[in-house]
């Protein structure tokens, strides 16, 4: 679920599930090709940054180099924010991401 978008399944107007082809809320605020941003906040476990920028390259087809990452730490060190800028062609990429997203554990939060 990518908040403050709708969930391709909740789309209306666009067919059932709400996929490419369908108006979609993102593809009327965004003009793709677009440099789109990721917010995720997650344990710091691991190669946390590392691993989710290389996510985010393969999913939108670029390189490592191509996505733009800042961090902060919480006080403690416990959690790990990142932002994350990189090119997408087209709303499926921005979903695809949250979608890969999901798949690790790590991963508290996304916006």
């Amino acid at each position: 679920m990518i908040r403050g978008f709708p969930n391709p399944s909740s789309v209306t107007g666009g067919g059932a599930g709400g996929g490419a082809g369908g108006d979609r809320v993102i593809d009327q605020l965004v003009d793709f090709p677009s440099v789109f941003t990721f917010k995720v906040v997650g344990h710091r476990q691991g190669d946390f940054v590392t691993d989710i920028t290389d996510l985010v390259a393969g999913v939108t087809g670029v390189t490592r180099e191509d996505v733009r990452v800042s961090v902060r730490d919480t006080p403690n060190g416990k959690w790990r924010s990142i932002t994350l800028k990189a090119p997408c062609n087209t709303a499926d990429n921005v979903y695809a991401v949250y979608d890969a997203l999901d798949r690790d554990p790590r991963v508290l939060f996304k916006f």
